[in-house]
């Protein structure tokens, strides 16, 4: 399941509000910026292998929405994909191309089908108020089954949904997508449901470089996720075996498939710690003044200062409050922000996602507490990384503190173009038809000083 994300309040100020509708937003081709996804091209996983190891299991045994497996789950024949009802066409593109991808890098027997009959995984769109009340905070999920909408919601209210713990393997998912989600919203879906569709159905938010993981930092399939995926699905592992049984066959397959794992030394930190996800958690179902929010994010915080560095949930429970704060506080909001990136730099590398993640909201409240020198700098860190994660919403609200600092600092030429640049990126992620985007990039163009003659 991906829940809906949280941005620092009122971060971007291109978002317009949009309302409800049959199908999603219009998808427009992706701009252009240097070094796009380049962190994405096959690689090794840099990783201890006894690690991903128990990662895997820990991913596969615990699926989000049950309790623990006594047995393993994947499918055990080729995997069709299907985008079923009307709205999700408009997408193919983007989903053979996550496809290609798993099929490529992680061995995967899965293509796209457009028969619904001979599919065994069904994307389908649902209605967003509804989904709602199943799921309070989330953006997409995912059940076992092949269902309707109207299939699942009776099967829901009759308490006979099939559950993860009576399958003996997979043979069918269905992931519901609410129909007014933009074309960001529904390239994040398919990216990290159709995976964890495969088998690893949990997200755990101790792990630091993967879509498996509630904080929403990640958007695409990393080097980590596909190597999962790769394991799972070799002939050393099948559905049946018990925990141990497949944390061994993995093991081996990982010694073999990513032999600089061998090597190299375990983590000391990042593990379970369950009174922290269960207050994180609480934060996004709904029903919570902004009070007890702020109470239940500080004892979070308790927790989370105590915990073995590197660990990235210290710096993520700083960003929660400090997205809390900022609206009002925006002063306090920087000081978090500023905790939060001194833990990112001092135990993770420079050109981490998290890292450029924090030094963008930090931008954001330098640029509002009129200190546009430091935002630009702060911008100019993080831009790169996130083109290099192809991350499109990040880009548009970089682009667009860039803009706002230029402006600032009395260079206006500059300010035009990046905020030109920002609204196309807004549009790629927002939609063609979202709210009045397509007009601002318009009057912006309008803006742009004359050339030179001829």
């Amino acid at each position: 399941m991906r829940l809906l994300p949280h941005l620092l309040g009122g971060l971007a100020a291109l978002v317009l509000a949009g309302c409800e509708r049959s199908v999603p937003y219009a998808p427009t081709a992706a701009p252009e910026i240097a070094g796009l996804g380049s962190a994405l091209a096959p690689g090794p996983v840099r990783q201890a292998n006894r690690d991903i190891a128990d990662d895997l299991v820990d991913l596969v045994f615990h699926p989000e929405n049950g309790p623990e497996l006594e047995h393993l789950l994947r499918f055990e024949s080729p995997v069709r994909v299907a985008m079923i009802g009307a709205g999700l066409d408009q997408f193919g593109p983007d989903l053979d191309r996550l496809i290609a991808r798993m099929r490529n890098e992680s061995r995967l027997d899965i293509a796209r089908t457009e028969s619904r009959e001979t599919s065994n995984i069904r994307v389908t769109l649902a209605p967003k108020r509804r989904m709602l009340e199943v799921f309070p905070g989330a953006q997409c999920f995912i059940v076992p089954g092949l269902f309707t909408w109207s299939e699942f919601d009776i099967a829901l209210n009759r308490n006979t949904l099939p559950r993860w713990e009576e399958l003996d393997t997979l043979t069918g998912a269905t992931i519901f997508i609410p129909s007014t989600s933009t074309p960001n919203e529904i390239r994040e879906c398919f990216e990290e449901e159709i995976a964890q569709a495969m088998g690893p159905a949990n997200d755990l938010f101790r792990l630091p470089e993967t879509v498996f993981n509630d904080d929403n930092v990640y958007a695409t399939l990393t080097r980590f996720d596909l190597l999962i995926l790769r394991v799972l699905y070799d002939p050393a592992l099948r559905s049946g075996m018990t925990r141990d049984e497949a944390r061994r066959a993995a093991l081996a397959v990982l010694d073999e498939v990513n032999p600089e794992g061998r090597r190299l030394p375990r983590r000391r930190s990042m593990g379970p710690e369950p009174d922290w996800t269960v207050l994180i958690t609480s934060i996004f179902e709904g029903g919570m003044t902004r009070d007890m929010k702020r109470f239940t994010l500080r004892a979070a915080l308790g927790l989370a200062v105590d915990f073995p560095q590197p660990d990235h949930r210290l710096a993520y429970t700083l960003d929660l409050l400090a997205s809390l704060e900022y609206p009002d506080r925006p002063a306090l909001a920087d000081g978090l922000l500023r905790r939060a990136l001194e833990s990112l730099e001092a135990n993770f590398p420079d050109d981490d996602l998290r890292t450029a993640t924090i030094r963008l909201y930090l931008a954001q409240t330098r640029l509002t507490l009129d200190h546009p020198a430091e935002a630009l700098a702060l911008a100019d860190r993080a831009l790169p990384v996130f083109a290099a994660y192809a991350i499109p919403l990040n880009i548009s609200h970089a682009l667009h503190v860039r803009a706002g600092a230029l402006t600032a600092l009395g260079r206006s030429d500059e300010a035009v173009t990046n905020a030109i640049d920002s609204v196309r990126w807004a549009r790629y992620a927002q939609g063609a038809d979202y709210s009045n985007l397509d007009a601002l990039q318009q009057r912006l163009e309008n803006m742009r000083p004359p050339g030179p003659p001829g």
